[in-house]
């Protein structure tokens, strides 16, 4: 049984370990939005979501700085759930009694069953950070459930069609395809990805499952070879997928690989130590060396207020930011759960700053609370440069309905 160690909540600016200054409701000299944020920070997945959360945070910091929303901070309750469904659901009973007008959520998919039944309960209008899954999933999605990624039936699918479009090799590809012993990451593989590549023309030699605690796949690896496999897809932990990169870069192995590079960490692994040039990469984002406005905001960010972890990983909690302060704004002020709920029922995000990060805009409405577009590209390593170079601009893939709930007539 997991141990109860303090379940306060934790102050902003000290997710990241410093001492980062808060812009307080008395510096704006107003009342604020009250916002929950359960994140795993500490806990077993804290590498993929403690980087989100944090992104998350530095988004509010930099709005808070700027003058809030129309003179008004968002104040965020920052709480460490450890991946752990009864924290999850402790989170939201603090939040409610704190009187938090909305929460963002960012945690593994196992947690989200706990977390949208209560928060079905209490109406509390959510963020989730992740990629998207049911409740949030069209045709059907739960009113207060909500996420501004793609769902993860749409990125298996998406990898497989990415990965044919980039495809050099001989015909037919021979594909393998990497996971973990994780349900949702097996499910993906086995019941998603296999049958689409066999579906578009693949012969699919293996889907090698590592461990959890495994970052070995040089057996793997020689496997894949030894069998003549022309191209390998892995859309899993970044560990893993970086594992298989590295034991084939190892062992020889000249076929393609492409993995997802959104998931925080890949992005530095590929460029400082795996440097393979048969490593590919989809993302839903662009690279912060673009240096957009965007960009720009984002590093600035990151050195006014503290990102212990490398720049790109605050990508994916940025754009949740800048979706929450849409959110906001919409909501006007005063702003409570069921104005809030009204404002993200029927929100379109399509300013400039989320277009140059993600290429597409976040779009909700009644049957869509992710979006019906999402763009991806990809990138590889180049050893002349050094650094992750772009092969494909957006590739517009459209949201692939989940099934879920039937609507009421």
């Amino acid at each position: 049984m997991l141990r109860l160690v303090s379940r306060r909540p934790i102050a902003v600016g000290l997710i990241a370990g410093g001492l980062t200054a808060l812009t307080s409701q008395a510096a704006l000299g107003a009342d604020p939005y009250v916002i929950g944020l359960s994140a795993d920070l500490l806990g077993p997945a804290s590498g993929s979501y403690k980087p989100m959360a944090e992104g998350v945070r530095i988004y509010v910091e930099a709005l808070n700085k700027r003058g809030g929303i129309n003179g008004h901070p968002v104040k965020l309750l920052v709480r460490d759930n450890r991946s752990n469904p009864r924290l999850v659901i402790g989170d939201l009973k603090y939040f409610d009694n704190a009187k938090a007008v909305g929460v963002v959520f960012v945690a593994p998919s196992g947690t989200i069953g706990a977390y949208a039944q209560h928060s079905a309960r209490i109406k509390m209008p959510t963020i989730y950070t992740n990629a998207c899954y049911p409740p949030a999933t069209p045709p059907s999605p739960a009113p207060h459930f909500f996420c501004p990624g793609a769902n993860a039936l749409t990125e298996s699918i998406g990898a497989v069609r990415l990965l044919f479009k980039l495809y050099k090799g001989p015909k037919p590809m021979k594909l393998a395809i990497i996971t973990s012993n994780i349900p949702g990451a097996r499910a993906a593989a086995e019941k998603i990805m296999k049958p689409t590549a066999m579906k578009m023309g693949a012969k699919v030699i293996d889907v090698a499952v590592m461990p959890l605690g495994s970052t070995d796949a040089t057996p793997i690896a020689r496997s894949f070879k030894a069998r003549g496999v022309t191209a390998v897809l892995t859309y899993t932990l970044a560990s893993h997928m970086l594992a298989g990169a590295d034991a084939l870069a190892k062992v020889g192995w000249k076929g393609q690989y492409l993995m997802a590079t959104s998931v925080p960490g890949v992005i530095f692994q590929m460029r400082t130590q795996l440097r393979s040039p048969n490593a590919y990469s989809f993302d839903q984002f662009s690279l912060l060396s673009e240096n957009k406005p965007v960009h720009q905001k984002i590093k600035q960010a990151i050195k006014a207020h503290g990102f212990k972890f490398p720049p790109n990983d605050a990508r994916w909690g940025w754009r949740n930011g800048i979706v929450l302060e849409a959110a906001l704004r919409k909501c006007g002020w005063p702003c409570d759960r069921k104005k809030l709920l009204g404002a993200m029922g029927n929100l379109k995000v399509d300013n400039r700053d989320l277009l140059d990060l993600q290429g597409t805009p976040v779009v909700w409405n009644a049957s869509v609370h992710t979006s019906p577009m999402k763009g991806y590209r990809i990138y590889k390593y180049s050893g002349s440069k050094k650094d992750l170079v772009l092969v494909n601009d957006w590739v517009k893939l459209k949201e692939v309905p989940w099934g879920g709930r039937k609507k009421k007539k």
